[in-house]
């Protein structure tokens, strides 16, 4: 019988004078890391910790599994610019000895932004970590979108490029700006996903656009989602 134990938040460093029994399994979780950046990136100072926090339990304990996040918490129809890292991540646990890896996204909803792409990357690469995560998205955009698949894929691109231009450095919890998400990204989203609706073939992939589009119109009413007053809200807005 194996008991488990979360390394989380304020546990998640190991314990400096108790090692863990041969049947408990440690779950660390990567709450407070950088999503944007690759969880081994030597420049990035919230990956670096958790990596030497992997590293030191795995000097005291043999059963550890990971609990990483794939989504933004704060809001799950928000862009989410993270699909790039998940092949290195998940290497980079299979190589330090992980024995499971856990990859949490928005289970408590289905309209969570590109959640169908980002499941089949996901689970493609726990099965076979060496594949392309690159290619796995190519793969699903082009089987799931058809004709529809090349402005939803330079829409990806676009965001996921200005988040690493950023410099920023975000968790899984965050608002549009934290992700480098602005006015800019947002028209952009709407005229791709516009593109893509002209493009689509048929009912269903139409409808496949139009649920992936949500990223972009919420991306689109951000400078409204926060304001408390509602008389600053114009009527049409007002009245929702």
């Amino acid at each position: 019988v194996m008991v488990g134990t979360l390394a989380y938040g304020y546990s998640r460093k190991p314990t400096k004078t108790i090692k863990p029994r041969p049947n408990v399994k440690i779950q660390l979780c990567s709450i407070e890391c950088c999503m944007l950046h690759p969880i081994n990136d030597p420049g990035c100072k919230k990956n670096v910790q958790f990596c030497q926090d992997l590293a030191d339990w795995g000097s005291i304990c043999k059963n550890i599994s990971i609990w990483n996040y794939n989504t933004n918490f704060s809001n799950y129809l928000l862009p989410c610019p993270n699909l790039r890292v998940i092949e290195s991540n998940i290497r980079y646990f299979v190589a330090n000895n992980a024995m499971g890896i856990f990859m949490q996204a928005a289970g408590n909803a289905l309209g969570a932004e590109l959640s169908e792409l980002r499941n089949y990357v996901m689970a493609n690469l726990l099965w076979d970590p060496s594949k392309s995560g690159r290619k796995l998205a190519d793969e699903f955009l082009d089987l799931h979108y058809g004709r529809s698949a090349d402005p939803i894929r330079r829409f990806i691109n676009l965001t996921h490029d200005k988040a690493l231009a950023s410099g920023l450095h975000p968790n899984c919890f965050g608002k549009a700006k934290n992700y480098a998400v602005d006015a800019s990204i947002a028209q952009a989203g709407l005229d791709a996903f516009a593109e893509a609706l002209e493009l689509a073939e048929n009912e269903t992939v139409r409808a496949r656009v139009e649920k992936a589009s949500i990223c972009a119109y919420r991306a689109a009413i951000e400078p409204i989602w926060y304001i408390k007053d509602r008389g600053k809200l114009g009527p049409g807005l007002a009245q929702r």
